[in-house]
């Protein structure tokens, strides 16, 4: 699997029809839905996490009276938590598409624990300066020569093995 990629199996007690309705206003609950195929019976959106873009794709097929939703999400952070977190929204909205009380979270986290992480990675950034400041040059230009590569390295991973 690749990074930032998270996948969940889930079955839902309707019809393929039924389903591929209910997949779309679940997915317009929690985000966007960008495509829709009918024929396919797949759907493709985007929701957010964070200050990150997921996007999701939800394949349907029929087992019986019931429909099999393979669900994969695809985001930015290496841990895929943001596409976890929208699979586990997405699949918590169909579960509510009833309920009138139920209001879905749109970006996945609290205004305050986004707030919260990013002063936390800015004051990690500043110590990190503060402690390379007092270093001698050449760490500095090892440090950065290794910073570039891994910059390369996982910008050509990710147009090679990109997100789809």
């Amino acid at each position: 699997m690749a990074l930032g990629q998270a996948t969940q199996d889930a079955t839902y007690d309707k019809p393929t029809e039924e389903a591929f309705a209910d997949v779309q206003k679940a997915l317009n609950m929690i985000g966007q839905v960008k495509n829709a195929d009918k024929v396919t019976l797949t759907v493709e959106g985007t929701s957010r996490y964070g200050l990150q873009t997921v996007k999701l794709k939800v394949k349907i097929t029929a087992q019986g009276d019931i429909s099999a939703l393979s669900i994969r999400g695809f985001s930015d952070d290496v841990w895929a938590a943001g596409a976890k977190n929208c699979i586990e929204r997405l699949l918590e909205a169909l579960d509510n598409l009833g309920n009138l009380d139920y209001e879905p979270s749109k970006t996945g986290m609290k205004p305050i624990a986004l707030v919260l992480r990013v002063i936390g990675f800015i004051l990690i950034l500043l110590v990190i300066m503060v402690f390379l400041a007092n270093l001698p040059k050449w760490i500095l230009g090892v440090v950065a020569v290794i910073g570039f590569g891994l910059l390369a390295y996982f910008l050509i991973a990710r147009t090679k093995f990109g997100k789809k």
